[in-house]
Protein backbone atom coordinates (compact mmCIF):
# COMPACT_ATOMS: atom_id res chain seq x y z
CA UNK A 1 0.00 0.00 0.00
CA UNK A 2 0.82 3.67 -0.65
CA UNK A 3 0.21 7.04 -1.08
CA UNK A 4 1.29 8.43 -3.91
CA UNK A 5 1.91 12.51 -5.12
CA UNK A 6 1.69 14.04 -7.83
CA UNK A 7 4.64 16.34 -8.40
CA UNK A 8 4.58 20.23 -9.06
CA UNK A 9 6.81 21.98 -12.18
CA UNK A 10 9.46 23.11 -9.13
CA UNK A 11 9.25 19.61 -7.44
CA UNK A 12 7.50 20.16 -4.93
CA UNK A 13 4.26 17.87 -3.44
CA UNK A 14 1.00 18.31 -5.50
CA UNK A 15 -2.26 16.57 -5.12
CA UNK A 16 -2.89 13.33 -3.70
CA UNK A 17 -3.01 10.99 -6.70
CA UNK A 18 -4.96 8.25 -4.37
CA UNK A 19 -7.35 11.31 -3.10
CA UNK A 20 -7.89 12.08 -7.37
CA UNK A 21 -8.97 8.19 -7.75
CA UNK A 22 -11.20 8.84 -4.95
CA UNK A 23 -13.16 11.20 -6.02
CA UNK A 24 -13.40 10.59 -9.86
CA UNK A 25 -15.38 7.57 -8.82
CA UNK A 26 -12.32 5.10 -10.07
CA UNK A 27 -11.21 3.83 -6.34
CA UNK A 28 -12.81 3.49 -3.02
CA UNK A 29 -11.04 3.51 0.18
CA UNK A 30 -10.36 0.06 1.50
CA UNK A 31 -8.30 1.05 5.12
CA UNK A 32 -6.79 -2.57 6.29
CA UNK A 33 -6.53 -0.03 9.62
CA UNK A 34 -2.95 -1.70 10.43
CA UNK A 35 -1.03 0.65 8.49
CA UNK A 36 1.02 3.82 8.58
CA UNK A 37 -1.72 5.44 6.16
CA UNK A 38 -5.09 7.53 7.66
CA UNK A 39 -7.29 7.97 4.45
CA UNK A 40 -9.47 9.80 6.81
CA UNK A 41 -6.67 12.75 6.40
CA UNK A 42 -7.35 13.16 2.87
CA UNK A 43 -10.59 15.06 2.82
CA UNK A 44 -11.83 17.99 5.41
CA UNK A 45 -13.74 15.92 8.34
CA UNK A 46 -17.42 17.49 8.79
CA UNK A 47 -18.56 16.29 11.95
CA UNK A 48 -20.47 13.45 11.14
CA UNK A 49 -18.50 11.42 8.45
CA UNK A 50 -17.45 8.06 6.78
CA UNK A 51 -14.32 7.22 4.29
CA UNK A 52 -15.42 7.82 0.59
CA UNK A 53 -16.70 5.45 -1.31
CA UNK A 54 -18.26 3.63 1.98
CA UNK A 55 -21.92 4.19 2.12
CA UNK A 56 -23.46 4.76 5.02
CA UNK A 57 -26.98 5.36 5.24
CA UNK A 58 -26.90 7.31 9.12
CA UNK A 59 -24.11 9.40 7.91
CA UNK A 60 -24.92 12.51 5.49
CA UNK A 61 -21.93 13.13 3.45
CA UNK A 62 -22.93 15.82 0.79
CA UNK A 63 -25.22 18.77 0.69
CA UNK A 64 -27.06 20.36 -2.13
CA UNK A 65 -29.63 23.04 -2.89
CA UNK A 66 -33.25 22.15 -3.19
CA UNK A 67 -32.82 25.39 -5.48
CA UNK A 68 -30.02 23.67 -7.52
CA UNK A 69 -29.22 20.26 -8.94
CA UNK A 70 -25.80 20.21 -7.18
CA UNK A 71 -24.08 18.44 -4.08
CA UNK A 72 -20.85 19.54 -2.52
CA UNK A 73 -18.99 18.54 -0.10
CA UNK A 74 -19.91 20.49 3.06
CA UNK A 75 -16.66 22.69 3.35
CA UNK A 76 -16.92 23.66 -0.42
CA UNK A 77 -17.51 27.31 -0.86
CA UNK A 78 -20.70 26.72 -2.98
CA UNK A 79 -22.18 24.52 0.24
CA UNK A 80 -21.50 27.23 2.51
CA UNK A 81 -24.11 29.77 0.79
CA UNK A 82 -26.40 27.29 0.97
CA UNK A 83 -29.26 28.70 3.70
CA UNK A 84 -30.26 25.85 6.16
CA UNK A 85 -33.73 25.93 5.06
CA UNK A 86 -32.79 25.10 1.87
CA UNK A 87 -30.13 22.31 2.47
CA UNK A 88 -31.27 18.38 1.42
CA UNK A 89 -28.58 16.51 2.74
CA UNK A 90 -27.20 13.09 0.99
CA UNK A 91 -25.29 10.11 2.58
CA UNK A 92 -23.08 9.50 -0.37
CA UNK A 93 -22.66 10.25 -4.00
CA UNK A 94 -25.46 7.49 -5.16
CA UNK A 95 -28.30 8.99 -2.65
CA UNK A 96 -27.49 12.53 -3.99
CA UNK A 97 -27.53 10.97 -7.81
CA UNK A 98 -30.13 8.55 -7.25
CA UNK A 99 -31.96 12.62 -6.39
CA UNK A 100 -31.23 13.83 -9.63
CA UNK A 101 -28.21 16.37 -8.30
CA UNK A 102 -25.04 15.78 -10.28
CA UNK A 103 -21.21 16.93 -8.68
CA UNK A 104 -20.23 20.30 -7.94
CA UNK A 105 -17.36 21.24 -10.75
CA UNK A 106 -15.54 23.52 -7.74
CA UNK A 107 -15.03 20.38 -5.25
CA UNK A 108 -15.64 17.37 -7.38
CA UNK A 109 -17.41 15.31 -5.12
CA UNK A 110 -17.89 11.29 -6.35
Amino acid sequence: MCVVYLSKADGSLGANFNRLLVDSGHAIVEDARDNEFDPMQWWPQPKNSTLPGKENSDVKKFVGSVKSDKYHYPDCRWAKKISPENEIWFSGSEDARGKGYVPCGVCHPP
